[in-house]
C-alpha cells in the first residue's frame, strides 16, 4: 500500500505523463531500445508502476487495434509487415478476456485513507489491519488509529497483533504485506 497522500500520487503521475510522453516519441521512432531501458532504468518500482498507469490511461480502450497499433511495421521476429490499419478489435473486447478484471479488490485503499482520516468507512477486517499499518507508518497512536476506525483500541491492538506474528510467520517485516493475513500477494 502506498503511504502517498492524494497530492503525492498527483505529482507523481504528472511527472511520469512527462516519461510517458518521452517513451511514446521513442516507440514511434524517435529512438530504440536504448533510449527505453535507460528511461526505466532511472525509476524505482512505484513509479514503475505509476508510469504503466498513465501509460494505459493514454490509450482509448473503445478505439481499435489497427488504430493504436497501425504505426508497427514489424513482427516479433523483427521481420517487416504491412501495418494491421483494418483490425477492428478494441482494447476494451481484448480486456475482456483478463481473468482478474472481474475480481474485487482485496484492499480498498481509498477506503483504507478515508477511515484513517475520520470518515465512515466500512472496512473489512484485511483492510483493518492495512489501515493499522498505515496509521503506524504516519506515525499515529493506537489511540489515534481506534478513534479514527471508530473500533476498540484492544481489539485493534490484539488485531494487529496477530497480524504482525502472521507475518513473521511467513518471513515478512510488515504486517501489511498480503501473505501477512492470508491474502494472495
Amino acid at each position: 500500500m502506498s503511504a502517498r497522500t492524494a497530492a503525492q500520487r498527483g505529482d507523481l503521475v504528472e511527472e511520469m505523463l512527462v516519461i510517458a510522453a518521452y517513451l511514446s516519441t521513442v516507440v514511434h521512432g524517435d529512438g530504440g531500445a536504448r533510449d527505453v531501458a535507460q528511461a526505466l532504468a532511472r525509476l524505482d518500482a512505484a513509479q514503475q508502476t505509476a508510469l504503466i498507469v498513465v501509460l494505459a490511461g493514454l490509450a482509448d480502450p473503445d478505439r481499435p487495434l489497427g488504430a493504436l497499433l497501425g504505426w508497427l511495421d514489424f513482427d516479433e521476429h523483427a521481420q517487416p509487415i504491412a501495418p494491421a490499419v483494418d483490425e477492428r478489435t478494441t482494447l476494451r473486447q481484448i480486456a475482456e478476456d483478463y481473468p482478474i478484471r472481474t475480481a474485487p479488490p482485496e484492499i480498498d485503499e481509498v477506503a483504507v485513507v478515508l477511515a484513517l482520516e475520520g470518515q465512515d468507512v466500512p472496512l473489512t477486517p484485511k483492510e483493518r489491519v492495512v489501515a493499522v499499518a498505515e496509521g503506524r507508518r504516519r506515525g499515529m497512536s493506537m489511540e489515534a488509529i481506534a478513534a479514527a476506525l471508530r473500533g476498540d483500541q484492544r481489539n485493534l491492538a490484539r488485531a494487529w497483533e496477530r497480524a504482525k506474528r502472521r507475518a513473521r510467520q511467513a518471513d515478512r517485516p510488515d504486517p501489511a504485506l498480503p501473505d501477512a493475513f492470508g491474502v494472495a500477494a
